[in-house]
């Protein structure tokens, strides 16, 4: 009987509970609904200085070109458009149209070469 009662005796201790924990959780819920309509605004402003940056990022990277420029060596250093290109791109840029498939070697089974 002793078990039943404390079983009951917790389960409405509980129940009386809950109206309290309802009005704490309210209160951190208002709390923080404040901080973020404060926040808000703050968070979704532009930068004032982004475009700044982006200038001095471009700005960086035309510096950094004009180095490695400054650093290749003489004979390495591209003097015409075509030798710019190669030199950007790290070989040689070939205007010609590709080869076409006539002209590949024919394999014919049972020869190795």
């Amino acid at each position: 009987m002793a078990d039943k009662e404390a079983a009951a005796t917790s389960f409405i201790r509980a129940l009386e509970k809950i109206p309290s924990l309802v009005e704490k959780y309210q209160k951190d819920v208002d709390w923080y609904q404040k901080k973020i309509d404060q926040l808000t605004p703050t968070a979704n402003k532009e930068w004032k200085k982004e475009k700044e940056l982006h200038d001095l990022k471009n700005e960086l990277a035309a510096l950094d070109r004009k180095i490695q420029m400054e650093l290749a060596p003489k004979e390495e250093r591209p003097e015409s458009p075509e030798e710019k290109k190669e030199y950007e791109y790290g070989h040689k840029v070939s205007m010609l149209p590709a080869p076409d498939k006539d002209d590949e070697p024919k394999k014919v089974k049972g020869l190795k070469m």
